[in-house]
């Protein structure tokens, strides 16, 4: 079956280009042999910036100092909502506990912009209502928030 990318007519040639960008910004990794699902992924995002090429693609994501935004769209295209990892209280409390932490320390080391950052226990952001959803305990997550705190968020 040939990929939803090589229909659009779109070359395969930068998608190891975008891969290494991707990796280096992210951490994910696709091995040569799923670059035609990375780019059956990305590709719908090629098309709505009106762009011809996954190497125009790579030049906004690498250049354009804009960019923000558009790999919030990358992150939810390639990301996968059944995962083991979300499941497991371990992972979650390594993400809470060492991985928050740790990016705001980066971030502070990199820039004097207020840090805002605040644990979420699994309630939803309603855009129509604009307001949180669902339930939570509010001191589930209190005392890493005041390690945040103390690292700086």
């Amino acid at each position: 079956m040939a990929s939803q990318s090589r229909n659009l007519g779109f070359s395969m040639a930068a998608v190891p280009l975008l891969r290494d960008l991707i990796h280096e910004r992210t951490g994910l990794y696709y091995d040569a042999g799923r670059l035609e699902n990375l780019a059956d992924r990305v590709a719908p995002l090629v098309v709505e910036r009106g762009f011809a090429s996954f190497l125009d693609y790579y030049y906004l994501l690498k250049y354009d100092a804009d960019a923000g935004g558009e790999w919030a769209r990358v992150m939810d295209a390639l990301a996968v909502p059944e995962t083991y990892f979300w499941r497991e209280s371990d992972q979650m409390r390594a993400v809470v506990g060492f991985v928050v932490p740790a990016l705001i320390e980066e971030l502070h080391a990199v820039s004097e912009k207020l840090i805002i950052v605040y644990p979420n226990s699994g309630e939803g952001w309603d855009v129509q209502h604009r307001c949180w959803i669902g339930t939570s305990d509010s001191c589930e997550y209190g005392n890493e928030v005041r390690e945040w705190f103390v690292v700086g968020a």
